[in-house]
């Protein structure tokens, strides 16, 4: 007499399709020994291969364990938990040995996340912008703080789960103007950004800083320019004159 189990699970990739990666998993014995690895069907089915008992293993419990493999894919969020899996085999009565498999209350699956990328660069613009600056920025994404400084050309990108929300916010700078935008959208105004990353985001902040004196006052007030240094060149040409009379008469 004998009987076999048949143990299987399921993957779910959120954001991406499974046919396009290789996702492996892992079937061990309550001593730790590996008894099989397999990789994810394409529909992202997981079937280990039957496990054989005999009329020896009747009224005995067989405790597994299944594991994903984790990749080195970083934009990847790989699944850690441990499933486990029970085998009770028993005879029917009538000669057949029954394998009986058991999952946790949640089931054999496992679900892998593709992330996505936040990314934050820089400009520097304007005939007094300083492009060799460092520009202060306090970022928060999905509650968690972080930071970063970058020069003129310059980005930093973080792998975030879709649907995560950000906050970024420039520091120091004073004088500029600063506008932000996302995904080359329409500049705003201000030094923090906020939003939802649902796909590939790029936010862009722009520092901008011009001469502080405009060209249309020095023009409109040319003319007095022109008029005062005129009338400062007559006094000095007088006060020569003069000068040169008083030492004419003493001799």
């Amino acid at each position: 007499t004998s009987g076999s189990a048949q143990i299987a699970a399921s993957k779910t990739l959120v954001g991406g399709n499974i046919a396009n990666y290789s996702f492996q998993f892992e079937l061990t014995d309550n001593a730790g020994s590996v008894v099989e690895r397999v990789t994810a069907n394409a529909d992202g089915s997981i079937a280990f291969t039957p496990i054989d008992y005999t009329a020896a293993d009747d009224g005995k419990s067989f405790t597994y364990y299944i594991s994903e493999v984790a990749g080195s894919d970083p934009m990847i969020q790989y699944d850690p938990h441990e499933e486990t899996v029970n085998v009770y085999v028993h005879d029917d009565g009538e000669g057949h040995l029954i394998c009986d498999v058991t999952y946790d209350d949640n089931g054999a699956s496992f679900t892998n996340t593709q992330l996505v990328t936040l990314t934050l660069t820089k400009e520097v613009a304007g005939s007094m912008g300083n492009k060799d600056d460092q520009y202060e920025f306090h970022v928060t994404i999905g509650g968690e703080s972080k930071s970063a400084l970058l020069r003129h050309g310059e980005s930093q990108t973080w792998n975030v789960v879709p649907g995560t929300s950000y906050s970024i916010r420039e520091s120091g700078a004073v004088g500029y103007t600063v506008t932000h935008s996302e995904n080359g959208g329409a500049s705003q105004s201000g030094r923090t950004a906020s939003g939802t990353v649902s796909g590939d985001t790029t936010v862009k902040f722009t520092n901008t800083l011009n001469t502080s004196v405009a060209t249309g006052i020095f023009m409109n007030n040319l003319g007095w320019i022109v008029g005062g240094v005129g009338i400062l060149g007559l006094i000095l040409m007088g006060s020569k004159f003069y000068r040169r009379k008083d030492r004419d008469d003493d001799t």
